[in-house]
């Protein structure tokens, strides 16, 4: 084979060729490698910003005392995220929606505090009745907005914890039933009297009695004192109105 100097050429131009692709594929993983740090931190600090939601959404909710439902319910009361009154006033054509059939603006505490046709004076006035019964030496704290924005962090002075759990539970069972009487005044055009809607609460309470008792009583590990303590927390709910 004869000597062409074209030869060394091709192999000059060869090697360069080649030393270009490894150094692009070096570049390719290095790029790759970076992309998957900040993917892998992105992921962390998603993780973090997570947890610190979960520890607003504590703050104000109690897990194990209060259904998903209702924990749901009071995390868009908290973040205005309901669509009620004021919503709909930034609705063309719909600003009739904002307004209660009482004729008050539809706010979250006019639903929940002020509204006859929610039956929420009733409902309140029954549990504070209600309260009363149970723990006469226990002052009852009238519900705001407010007060059930930071329903979670509830503690009641110069008492026991199972105490304040008892008020947590039937704030946000009360809660729960003006929002159910609210919509099914709406959507399903049916009224609720003052009368069932004392039913109503009294089932409500009576059906969360007998499950926490239900649930008690079948784990082994429970105590005696356990049994107590739900005994003085719903003793005396239902013997009479």
């Amino acid at each position: 084979m004869k000597y062409s100097p074209q030869s060394d050429v091709h192999r000059t131009e060869g090697r360069k060729l080649f030393s270009r692709k490894n150094n692009m594929l070096t570049n390719h993983d290095s790029n790759r490698n970076r992309n998957m740090s900040r993917t892998d931190e992105g992921k962390e600090s998603e993780t973090n910003e997570d947890k610190q939601k979960n520890e607003v959404r504590d703050a104000f909710t109690t897990k194990g005392i209060i259904p998903p439902k209702i924990n749901d319910f009071l995390w868009k009361l908290c973040h205005n995220r309901h669509k009620t009154g004021t919503w709909f006033l930034k609705i063309k054509g719909w600003e009739d929606k904002a307004y209660c059939k009482c004729g008050e603006l539809e706010t979250m505490n006019h639903i929940i505090m002020e509204c006859p046709l929610n039956q929420g004076p009733t409902i309140w006035n029954y549990m504070k009745n209600e309260w009363k019964r149970n723990f006469p030496k226990t002052q009852w704290l009238h519900p705001t907005i407010e007060l059930i924005r930071g329903l979670g962090s509830i503690q009641l002075r110069k008492s026991p914890k199972w105490m304040s759990e008892a008020y947590i539970e039937r704030i946000t069972e009360a809660l729960w039933q003006i929002w159910t009487i609210r919509n099914n005044r709406i959507f399903n055009k049916r009224e609720i009297s003052a009368e069932l809607a004392t039913k109503m609460i009294k089932r409500t309470l009576q059906f969360k009695k007998e499950t926490e008792w239900t649930y008690i009583t079948k784990i082994k590990e429970t105590s005696h004192r356990d049994k107590k303590t739900l005994k003085k927390k719903w003793g005396k709910s239902m013997n009479k109105d």
